[in-house]
């Protein structure tokens, strides 16, 4: 079955830690693993954002809005740190 890629309305962020939130697509069921996109986690560069299929292109953003962002727009490459 072929999902459509996902927008920002589909974005849902669930709180891991209080530096750590997990990335789902929300038309997913939560015990579907389909519905797990990344994780994002605040260090003292800012918001690194890990996607699932391919953390080789973990990205360091400004904001926890900005980071999520890079999860529903394939574009999206800032506001980054600037490295």
């Amino acid at each position: 079955m072929n999902v459509p890629a996902v927008s920002e309305r589909d974005i849902r962020l669930d709180l891991i830690s209080s530096t750590e939130w997990r990335v789902c697509d929300r038309r997913f069921a939560e015990n579907d693993h389909r519905a797990v996109l990344g994780v994002i986690a605040r260090n003292s560069e800012g918001y690194e954002a890990v996607p699932l299929d391919n953390p080789r292109d973990t990205r360091v953003h400004v904001s926890l809005a900005a980071a999520t962002a890079s999860f529903w727009d394939p574009q999206f490459f800032g506001p980054t740190d600037g490295s």
